[in-house]
């Protein structure tokens, strides 16, 4: 099982969630692939969607 989790490095709280989600399926599956993504690290922050 292939299981992509996101999260957002604003504050260790979603660090923490996102690795006890991958605690508790490596723990009651076999054969689990657990990824964490930053995606604070593809968000540009200078972006603004009413900005021309």
């Amino acid at each position: 099982m292939k299981i992509l989790c996101l999260t957002v490095s604003a504050g260790s709280g979603h660090i923490k969630a996102a690795e006890a989600i991958g605690k508790y399926f490596k723990t009651h599956y076999n054969d689990v692939q657990f990824e964490m993504v930053d995606t604070l690290k593809y968000i540009n922050l200078n972006y603004s969607p009413t900005k021309n």
